[in-house]
């Protein structure tokens, strides 16, 4: 039975449908915002259809029409149509064309009966709505392509506004192996090679999907596949900008027993996909040798899926609930996931990049709760990973190579399983490990009880599971490590403690929520002026080489140091970090902090590579004021090196630009992403270099940013003819692209304002050089602060 989720927060969304291609020649409907009732008992397709005495009778009368803006098309309660539904014709904004059904009982039927390829045909149209049907397309033997609703744009352009709610799909028995371009419940599907197209405001919500081969709903494959080939994942902005479709939601949706996945967008810039419930798919992939998961993106940037629910799906290559699947920075949070013969998560091989997986539950998955491949690269925090009775799961069914974290999770086992291959290419933190016999590298892990409510007791719908809450007598209140833009609140709404992060999937209300200011304390902490000041130097100089970052570092010879005298608070703790390095292996290099109200202490790095010191300290009651240095003794030989030094208010939140590389002065494009551009060395603004950007061009950068906070884009653009456009610009924050343009051949600053959306953690900004003009832009200068 399909179960309805609340919902605690809305949307504003438009959506797009399009609209089927004719065999009959159309006859034009003159009128606009006419509503057109069709009975399949008592009508006549000779009548006017303009009243519930008058109606049309079949599918072939609406199919010859071109219906306008604000048209109805009504079809009775309890009717049946067998054959196809082909409604041609567009609305437009704000005046959509409208098929809803008339009296009440039933859903009207729409039965394709398997003698055609698509029951519900859009083809090449835009700007509808389409309610309360019932679509089935059982055939006698499968056939690929068959499928229940398809939306169609063939070389269109923009295909804007289709929402699809509260359909009924079932039994359409397509093949088991085509999941692209129509094949199963419902697709949207790009085609066409001749004009860029994408869809635009696509809605599809309260739909039930029942007993389809291959995929309940997909939405956004194109046939411009090709052009995201060839860049590692890291789309250039103009291919995202052109072929991605937008403004994709996938919401309150029941998908049942589909043959492959439940729901895929794919090739969507930020879909979101959430609430929606996968029940008992993959029933006929792994015979036919096909790999298929629950819920899962394909190609997409910045996908949001959140409060769904999958549970049941069988084994096969594959067989997760979910997946991260060659597409960057994905979100998975606030998910339930329970009895997958394949597991919770598969982050799948080498396109799969930066993806955030927290605050979900995973209850009794079989085989291995996590799965990576290739290179794929992401952070898992903040779940709970549940092994019952009985099972035979491991925490990791099997590994890839890429940069993978796990902070904050629990692996709670009552299994057979106790005795686990930890991957060591994952960096563990903070985690929590009960009910095995061994452990991973954590140095910071926990290993007791995480005492439950009621651990193990969920049941149907993701609001079944509060025994995951912890007992206020758990060790896991306050143990975990802090993360940054790490969504806001925990599985239950409430706010995240940004000092005292609680382990698990829960934040025990325990104090006040705060996330106090983060400045770092050391002035010049990089020796990015080419000077000392205000360091004091005894024996010691700038050096232009051996630098960790930036252009400068602090060289310190035998017997020499470095010092800063830093302001502080009385009675507050500290931690001062710094990254160091010696010429001669073994030679020792001091970071330290005196003078501070309390012993002098330091700690001690000896390797010829950077490496990170870093010291807690306690100021005394009267402190304001600190003495950091750098100090080589006079041991060795050889000389040290020092940057990036920083000493920070414990328990609190960065307030800084948060561009990297801001000025490119690397000298490279590090933190940066390029499409037909360069870092150049002359036309720079400040320092020794800047941004090129050729026509049709860009440098991108993916930013770190907090949930619905205001931040201001800046940065210092030119031409290199006047009149060319060249755009600075911020997308995938939760709004709308929103740039300034520049066409000045002097430097001129731009600014952006934009404020992040409800559950945004990332966003993109942009340098980029449209396909006008002539010649090419430069960029120095950029910066990201919160308002």
């Amino acid at each position: 039975m399909r179960k309805k989720v609340s919902k605690t927060f809305h949307f504003i969304l438009a959506v797009s449908l399009i609209l089927s291609m004719m065999v009959v020649r159309p006859l034009s409907v003159q009128a606009s915002g006419t509503t057109y009732y069709i009975d399949s008992v008592n009508g006549n397709d000779t009548n006017d259809g303009v009243s519930t005495n008058t109606p049309w009778k079949s599918l072939e009368k609406i199919n010859s029409v071109v219906f306008s803006s604000g048209d109805k098309i009504l079809l009775k309660a309890g009717g049946v149509w067998n054959g196809q539904l082909k409604p041609r014709g567009s609305g437009t904004e704000g005046n959509p064309i409208i098929i809803d059904m008339y009296g009440s009982g039933d859903k009207p039927i729409i039965n394709g009966q398997g003698q055609v390829l698509i029951t519900l045909y859009l083809y090449n149209e835009q700007y509808w709505e389409i309610n309360n049907l019932e679509i089935t397309n059982q055939g006698a033997t499968e056939l690929t392509g068959r499928t229940g609703v398809k939306v169609e744009a063939h070389d269109y352009g923009v295909a804007n506004h289709i929402y699809l709610k509260n359909l009924d799909v079932h039994s359409v028995n397509g093949d088991s192996v085509k999941k692209d371009t129509g094949n199963g419940g419902i697709f949207f599907v790009v085609t066409g090679n001749s004009v860029k197209t994408k869809f635009n405001n696509i809605l599809i919500e309260d739909c039930s999907v029942k007993n389809v081969n291959r995929t309940g709903i997909s939405v956004g494959f194109t046939s411009w596949c090709a052009l995201y080939d060839g860049y590692g994942g890291k789309y250039p902005h103009h291919i995202v900008e052109d072929y991605s479709s937008d403004n994709v939601v996938i919401r309150n949706n029941y998908v049942e027993a589909a043959g492959g996945d439940a729901i895929v967008p794919m090739f969507c810039d930020y879909p979101i996909i959430e609430y929606n419930v996968a029940n008992g798919c993959n029933t006929t992939t792994a015979a036919a040798g096909q790999y298929s998961a629950g819920i899962w993106p394909w190609r997409c940037d910045d996908a949001l899926f959140q409060y769904n629910e999958v549970y049941g799906t069988k084994y096969n290559g594959d067989g997760q609930a979910f997946d991260c699947d060659y597409s960057n920075r994905t979100v998975y949070q606030y998910n339930y996931s329970h009895d997958n013969e394949g597991g919770f998560m598969l982050m799948c091989q080498d396109e799969s990049n930066d993806s955030v997986v927290r605050y979900n539950i995973s209850q009794n998955d079989r085989a291995g709760v996590l799965s990576t491949s290739g290179k794929s690269s992401g952070h898992i925090y903040n779940n709970v990973f549940y092994i019952g009775d009985g099972l035979n799961t491991t925490p990791w069914r099997y590994t890839g190579s890429g940069d993978m974290k796990a902070s904050n999770n629990i692996f709670y086992n009552l299994g057979t399983s106790k005795s686990v291959t930890w991957p060591s290419n994952i960096t563990y933190s903070h985690n929590n490990y009960y009910g095995y016999n061994n452990h991973p590298n954590d140095p910071n892990k926990n290993t007791d009880d995480p005492q439950f409510i009621n651990g193990g007791s969920g049941g149907l719908g993701i609001d079944t599971v509060d025994g995951y809450k912890l007992s206020p007598n758990s060790s896991l209140i306050n143990s975990g490590t802090p993360i940054l833009y790490s969504g806001g609140r925990d599985y239950w709404g409430n706010e995240l403690y940004y000092d005292k992060p609680d382990i698990g999937v829960f934040e025990y209300p325990v104090g006040d929520i705060a996330a106090p200011e983060y400045v770092n304390k050391v002035i010049n902490e990089g020796f990015e002026t080419g000077q000392g000041s205000p360091f004091y130097p005894w024996n010691s100089s700038v050096s232009s080489s051996n630098q960790r970052t930036g252009n400068y570092c602090g060289k310190v010879n035998k017997y020499g140091s470095w010092e800063q005298v830093i302001s502080v608070q009385p009675n507050k703790t500290y931690t001062l970090t710094g990254w160091m390095a010696v010429e001669n292996q073994g030679d020792e290099f001091w970071l330290g902090v005196k003078d501070y109200g309390g012993n002098e202490i330091h700690t001690t790095v000896d390797s010829t590579s950077y490496t990170q010191g870093s010291i807690q300290f306690t100021t005394g009651a009267s402190a304001t004021t600190a003495i950091i240095y750098a100090h080589r003794p006079n041991t060795g030989s050889g000389a040290g090196y020092v940057d990036d030094m920083a000493v920070i208010l414990n328990q609190q939140q960065p307030v800084v630009n948060l561009v990297k590389n801001e000025g490119l002065e690397t000298g490279n494009g590090d933190s940066w992403n390029d499409w037909n551009s360069s870092v150049s060395s002359s036309n720079q603004r400040t320092g020794s270099y800047c941004g090129k950007v050729n026509k049709y061009g860009s440098w991108e950068q993916v930013i770190n940013v907090e949930p619905q906070k205001t931040y201001t884009l800046t940065g210092w653009l030119k031409v290199e003819n006047q009149g060319d456009d060249f755009r600075l610009g911020v997308k995938e924050y939760g709004g709308d692209s929103v740039s300034v343009s520049i066409d000045s051949t002097s430097y001129t600053q731009g600014t952006v304002q934009f404020t992040t959306g409800r559950f945004n953690t990332s966003a993109i900004i942009y340098m980029y050089r449209p396909d006008t003009g002539i010649g090419a832009g430069y960029g120095d200068d950029f910066q990201v602060m919160s308002d």
